[in-house]
């Protein structure tokens, strides 16, 4: 490599250093605006039957009953479970007892969902058993916390005639103590202490819709096809945001961060977990791919070009390129303290840089994953992704739907 290639090179690696410091500001200074739930949202009157709690189930998981019995203000329940030999079964009946005591209208769906995406199956068929359909449909995943009061966040907005149709609360992965797994530390140094964290990238990505908690009012998700249309599609939420914006209808965030709680992931699991969002990203924002290595998990692929240019730049370029590394490096710290602030994480310079490299080392790895095939693994199954489409790659025998309501769980 000649010297002026060298320079220039280095010239570029200084201004790819700076973009990522600048976004890195941007990020931080518009997620300063999420926090706790306002207590204004903690209504002093309950909400009522106009706004319904789902929350899809699949598996038993650490903790999932403690989640399960957590409504944030919602006073209508419903539990979508796959069938009674699911995990999650005697979780979510235990837990329809307890809020039964607590005076709200909680129940349980057998589904037998037997689509590929199970959460949007889940979620038609749940949906159809009501008798009477709510005005706002609220959902949360069931490894989400609730704070008390956020349901009433989500509400509150499509409950107005003006405001927008849908809305939906970032989340970040909150996984301490010696339950801990290393793929719960991957998880979280990549959902909650780097520019991929939700907090963060809704302030970067202003078309962005995120799932893991979220409400629509049920006539505007009626119109773009309810969730029985999203049973194949890998990427629910991003479809329904496609979908809600060909429609002319608005979606925003609100300014709370969710907490998703689930613990016991091994590295594998938090590889297949990113994976699957990198084959969402691959089937239908195929251009935003690059933001990857170039931005999102950026640290690890700088610091090997400095490494490489430096050498044969001159002194002047080579020192100016590893100034603006150590300054992205900086900068990245800096998101990694913020997102671990937001999600009431423990914090630390230590912590924060081990953070950087781990979250950059999943992110590259599952995308050269995602790149290299088109099955995705959810809880064990098999999935292949052909264009948006989702097909299992063995089916299960198709079952029948049913409905068991308050304590009469069989």
């Amino acid at each position: 490599m000649s010297l002026s290639t060298g320079n220039a090179l280095a010239a570029l690696g200084v201004s790819w250093a700076a973009f990522q410091c600048a976004a890195a500001a941007i990020a931080i200074v518009r997620a300063r605006s999420l926090g706790p739930v306002d207590p204004r949202m903690v209504l002093a009157e309950p909400l009522g039957s106009d706004v319904l709690l789902v929350r899809p189930l699949a598996g038993d998981e650490p903790g999932l009953y403690e989640r399960l019995v957590r409504t944030g203000g919602a006073t209508r329940v419903l539990f979508a479970v796959r069938d009674e030999q699911d995990g999650a079964f005697d979780q979510a009946s235990r837990a329809i007892g307890v809020l039964e005591r607590r005076g709200l209208d909680a129940s349980l769906v057998l589904t037998h969902a037997v689509g590929p995406n199970l959460k949007s199956d889940q979620l038609a068929r749940a949906v159809a058993t009501l008798a009477t359909v709510p005005r706002v449909v609220t959902v949360a995943d069931s490894d989400v916390d609730l704070q008390e009061g956020a349901i009433a966040t989500l509400a509150a907005p499509l409950l107005r005639g003006e405001g927008p149709h849908a809305t939906f609360a970032p989340f970040a992965c909150v996984c301490e103590g010696s339950e801990a797994t290393l793929g719960d530390r991957a998880l979280v140094a990549t959902l909650a202490a780097s520019l991929h964290a939700f907090p963060f990238l809704v302030g970067i990505d202003s078309t962005l819709f995120v799932g893991k908690l979220f409400a629509i009012r049920a006539d505007s998700l009626e119109k773009i096809g309810g969730f029985s249309s999203l049973t194949d599609v890998l990427g629910e939420d991003v479809e329904m945001r496609r979908r809600l914006d060909a429609h002319g209808f608005r979606a925003e965030t609100v300014p709370i961060v969710a907490r998703a709680t689930r613990t016991g992931r091994s590295v594998g699991e938090a590889i297949s977990r990113m994976e699957r969002w990198l084959a969402v990203v691959r089937a239908q924002r195929t251009h935003l791919l690059v933001s990857y290595p170039v931005l999102m998990a950026g640290i690890l692929p700088l610091l090997v070009f400095s490494m490489v240019v430096s050498r044969s730049a001159g002194e002047p370029y080579a020192l100016a390129l590893w100034i603006a590394a150590l300054t992205a490096v900086f900068a990245r710290l800096v998101v990694a303290l913020e997102g671990r602030r937001h999600s009431g994480q423990r914090r630390g310079v230590a912590t924060a840089l081990v953070d950087v490299f781990a979250s950059d080392a999943l992110l590259l790895f599952s995308l050269a994953k995602a790149l290299g095939s088109r099955n995705v693994t959810w809880r064990g199954e098999t999935l292949r992704l052909q264009g948006k489409t989702l097909a299992r790659v063995t089916r299960d025998r198709v079952r029948h739907p049913g409905i068991v309501a308050g304590g009469s769980l069989p």
